[in-house]
C-alpha cells in the first residue's frame, strides 16, 4: 500500500514537524520529489527497487540536519552525524563496509539512472498488472483499495480454507517464493515484481499459484 505522502508532508510543513519517509520498497519505482515535498529524511536499501545485493541501508537528508546539534544516538552503528562526518569530511566509510555489496550496488544504480524510475514504474507496473489481473480470476482479493496500491506489490487475501503455510510448501515446491505478512493482517500473500524479471518469468509464477491454489483447496475439501 502507497502512504499519501504529500498530504503527510503537508501536515508535518503546518506542524513545523520534520519528516522521515520509509522508503525502503518504494524508492527507485515510485516518484518521490524529497525537495518539492519537503522531505527531511528519506531511508531506503540497496535491493528492492533498486535492484543491487541486500545488505546496506541509506539515509538521504538535509546537510544541516546532519551537521546540526547533537541528537540521541542509539549507537555508533546509528549515528549518522558520524557516519556523515566520515562521509563528508574525511572522505570514508566510518566503518568497514562490504566492498562488493557496494559495487553491485553502484552498478545498479547505474542502471537505474540509465532506465530511470518512470520507466521502472511502469516495467513494474506491466508485471503487476498481469499478476492482479490473474489473481481476480482466481478469487483472491486484494488487501489494499485501488488507487492506495503499489506499482510493484502486491497483498492478497487467501482462499478461505487455504493456508499462507500450505501455499508457501506448494510454490516452493515448483520452485517460487512467495512472502507472508504480519500474522495479524491474516492468511494474505504478498508477491512483487522487483528485479529484472522476465514475463515469461511472471507466467511460470502465475501458473505455479493456479496450481498450487487448486492444491490447497483439494486439501482443504478432502
Amino acid at each position: 500500500m502507497l502512504n499519501p505522502l504529500a498530504d503527510v508532508a503537508a501536515l508535518a510543513q503546518l506542524h513545523s514537524c520534520e519528516l522521515i519517509v520509509d522508503a525502503v520498497s518504494s524508492v527507485g519505482a515510485e516518484e518521490i520529489n524529497v525537495t518539492a515535498l519537503g522531505v527531511d529524511w528519506l531511508v531506503g536499501s540497496s535491493n528492492k527497487c533498486l535492484e543491487g545485493l541486500p545488505g546496506m541501508s541509506f539515509v538521504c537528508a538535509r546537510s544541516e540536519h546532519l551537521e546540526g546539534g547533537s541528537r540521541n544516538r542509539p549507537g555508533l552503528y546509528l549515528d549518522l552525524q558520524a557516519q556523515y562526518q566520515a562521509q563528508a569530511v574525511r572522505g570514508e566509510p566510518a566503518f568497514t563496509p562490504a566492498v562488493q555489496v557496494l559495487a553491485a550496488w553502484q552498478a545498479a544504480l547505474d542502471i537505474m539512472l540509465e532506465e530511470g524510475v518512470t520507466a521502472r514504474h511502469k516495467r513494474y507496473a506491466r508485471g503487476t498488472s498481469l499478476i492482479r489481473e490473474h489473481a481476480k480470476q482466481l478469487g483472491l482479493v486484494p488487501f489494499a483499495q485501488e488507487g492506495k496500491r503499489s506499482c510493484c506489490t502486491s497483498v492478497f487475501h487467501l482462499p478461505k480454507g487455504v493456508r499462507y503455510t500450505d501455499f508457501h510448501a506448494a510454490m516452493l515446491q515448483r520452485g517460487y517464493v512467495v512472502y507472508h505478512c504480519p500474522p495479524r493482517m491474516g492468511e494474505v500473500v504478498r508477491i512483487a515484481t522487483m528485479g529484472q524479471l522476465k514475463p515469461s518469468q511472471i507466467k511460470g509464477m502465475l501458473e505455479a499459484m493456479t496450481a498450487s491454489l487448486h492444491e490447497g483447496k483439494d486439501t482443504t475439501n478432502g
